[in-house]
């Protein structure tokens, strides 16, 4: 039981950071173009097209994950930061992960993730419909 429960933890987890990402995209973009274009209309033209690209993009990395994920080393994951001066520092530590999803895997996460972006770009078309 309590496995189950990390589990749908983090997939709504994931689903929240989507929706998050998607929103933030949907509200820039939409900005954007509304000023830059004019009207509402290609405001919420652009966030509907930059929202379904994100999540395009998003999709098409947890693919790649699902299917290399497993033959690339943990390290591959990790961020490092290259300083052009190697100087050895010994109180510097690095930042330590933040552990937001425990059970389910790199792919699966992104995955949900591309989902919870490409829920939002339904806010714009509904915008559209109604235009």
């Amino acid at each position: 039981m309590e496995k189950l429960k990390a589990v749908l933890r983090d997939l709504l987890v994931a689903l929240v950071v989507g929706l998050a990402i998607g929103l933030a995209a949907c509200l820039l973009f939409g900005l954007l173009g509304g000023l830059i274009g004019g009207s509402v209309r290609s405001g919420v033209v652009a966030a509907r097209s930059a929202v379904l690209l994100i999540g395009g993009v998003t999709l098409l990395f947890a693919a790649v994950l699902l299917l290399k994920g497993g033959n690339l080393p943990a390290e591959a994951f990790r961020f490092r930061l290259k300083r052009k001066h190697e100087q050895p520092q010994e109180d510097v530590q690095p930042p330590k992960p933040l552990n937001l999803f425990r059970i389910v895997p790199r792919s699966y996460t992104a995955m949900v993730v591309a989902v919870g972006t490409l829920l939002v770009s339904l806010i714009p078309d509904l915008i559209l419909i109604n235009l």
